[in-house]
């Protein structure tokens, strides 16, 4: 017998990639397809939600239609034969996005002027079928609207407004537009570029700004006397200077149709500026010797040329800095100057003032308020190198009682406010002009007042010091007590203010108390000691 062995056939494969769109507009029909699978002999495909399969059905492509309410989901295959149906093959599906932001738009965004037309453009954005522009106030969009690039129109009274775009599609509209703020003034040039210093008289310089967004011309400025050559509203003249000429200012503007912006300016100078201050000892020469005078660099300075009293030799010149001999006699007052040159010649010179006497003192201190007929007042003032003595003045009813001719004095006060002033000295003579201090008035306790207040001392230690007086700051209160116990010391300004308080015990017998006054101001002020049986006063002079 023969025998014939069969076979159940097999379930067709799962169908390979679904191909077709995967993102579209709603309410639109769109075409899935499949490549063929061996051994299927039909393919049922599934729609998903709101959508249905209009034709194609049970083949290797189908037409399905989305409806308006159509968001996402899954278009779907399988393949099938007599033994079966294969496993599903999907393909997912959405409704097209809204566009995202439109890129930046270019197009110039200054000097914008009535009845002018200007072009604005942006790149194609994906998932984007037109453009929707906005135009500013006063402008509207010439032609280009729907599409990447716009021509703008400016109306009269246009001054500054906003351009914006935003990206459309089956979806709506982006939901940020792209804005461009447009106005009709152009930018003040940022540079000025050309020769500022040696511009000699007769030369012929070049100046130069930088292009400004908008501008369509540029208005220049020059200096008295200069001439422009050649074109004069571009981004560069050439200008020739007059003769004489010493400084002026170029200047430059960017300027639209219906605006003109503020200027930018070089000052321009044929010679280099004035040198600054002359250092170096302008008083008390009265000995002669050698000086050394200087000044800082002139900016552009190719030389320096110093004059110097005559019978005085220079025996060193760096540029910025001489050294002089001055003679020892024969000299009282004189000046030196020094000026800087360049290509064009001697800028203005500077000059300093010497003089063979001291300078005058710079300061007087000492009290500026005090007592009525206050002695062993002190007055100073720092003292001066090479000045041999001093001379002082004080007001009508006040004496110095010692120090005349030197930088201190002692002055015993008189009734009436006043000045103290003072004079150096070399040997040379004397500088004229004086330093003078104001001292007023003030009302003081009277040393009888001070007795009433005290009578109850009989009863105690008498016995009551302060040293040293005059003091610069530290002093000690030498006091007798006949049983100890507690005491307070005071220490009051002209003013009766207290400006030391200490409270401390004392013992039978002789006590000391220092004090310090270092931080008070230089005057008379009054010491209290206060005792459980009565205050005993004196006075205490702070230099």
């Amino acid at each position: 017998a023969r025998t014939l062995t069969v076979a159940k056939k097999s379930i067709s494969a799962t169908p390979g990639t679904v191909t077709g769109p995967a993102s579209f507009c709603p309410g639109t029909q769109q075409t899935f397809s499949i490549a063929a699978v061996s051994g299927a002999s039909s393919y049922t495909w599934t729609a998903p939600a709101n959508a249905s399969i209009v034709s194609g059905q049970g083949g290797l492509s189908v037409v399905v239609e989305f409806t308006s309410a159509f968001v996402s989901g899954n278009v779907t295959v399988v393949s099938s034969n007599c033994s079966g149906t294969s496993a599903a093959r999907t393909k997912s599906v959405m409704r097209t996005t809204l566009p995202g932001t439109v890129g930046t738009i270019s197009g110039v965004s200054a000097g914008a002027c009535s009845a002018q037309t200007r072009t604005y453009s942006v790149v194609a954005l994906s998932n984007t079928t037109s453009y929707d522009w906005t135009a500013p106030v006063n402008a509207n969009i010439l032609s280009g609207q729907g599409t990447t690039s716009v021509v703008v129109q400016f109306a009269a009274g246009f001054t500054t407004g906003t351009l914006s775009v935003k990206g459309v599609n089956c979806s709506g509209t982006s939901a940020t537009a792209r804005t461009l703020a447009i106005t009709n003034v152009t930018s003040t040039p940022s540079i000025l570029s050309g020769q500022a210093t040696a511009v000699c008289a007769g030369s012929t310089q070049t100046y130069s700004t930088s292009s400004i967004a908008g501008a369509i011309s540029y208005l220049w400025t020059v200096p008295t006397g200069a001439l422009i050559n050649g074109a004069n509203n571009g981004t560069s003249i050439s200008v020739t200077f007059p003769i004489p000429f010493t400084s002026g200012v170029v200047s430059v503007k960017s300027a639209t149709a219906c605006y003109t912006s503020a200027a930018k300016s070089l000052t321009v100078s044929s010679l280099v500026s004035q040198p600054g201050s002359i250092t170096g000892a302008s008083t008390n020469l009265c000995s002669g010797g050698s000086f050394t005078y200087s000044i800082p660099a002139v900016t552009g300075a190719t030389g320096y040329s110093w004059n110097v009293p005559a019978g005085w030799t220079i025996t060193a010149n760096s540029g910025t800095s001489i050294t002089v001999s001055i003679p020892t006699t024969g000299f009282t007052s004189a000046s030196i100057s020094v000026a800087a040159q360049n290509a064009c010649g001697f800028g203005t010179a500077r000059s300093l003032t010497l003089s063979a006497l001291p300078s005058t003192p710079t300061a007087i201190s000492g009290s500026n308020a005090v007592c009525p007929s206050a002695t062993g007042l002190v007055y100073s003032t720092p003292a001066i190198v090479g000045s041999t003595s001093y001379t002082w003045t004080v007001s009508t009813g006040a004496t110095i009682t010692s120090g005349q001719g030197t930088n201190s004095i002692v002055v015993n006060w008189g009734t009436s406010a006043g000045t103290v002033s003072v004079k150096a000295k070399n040997i040379c003579g004397t500088n004229n002009t004086a330093k003078t201090f104001a001292v007023g008035l003030v009302a003081c306790r009277l040393d009888e007042e001070v007795a009433e207040e005290t009578s109850v001392e009989s009863a105690m230690s008498k016995e009551l010091s302060v040293y040293p007086n005059p003091t610069a700051g530290n002093a000690n209160v030498v006091f007798g007590s006949e049983v100890g116990g507690k005491y307070t010391i005071n220490v009051l300004n002209a003013l009766g203010q207290v400006v030391y308080s200490k409270i401390a015990m004392s013992t039978t017998g002789e006590n000391t108390h220092a004090i310090d006054i270092s931080e008070l101001s230089s005057g008379l002020y009054f010491i209290n000691l206060i005792e459980d049986s009565g205050m005993r006063s004196l006075r205490l002079l702070k230099k």
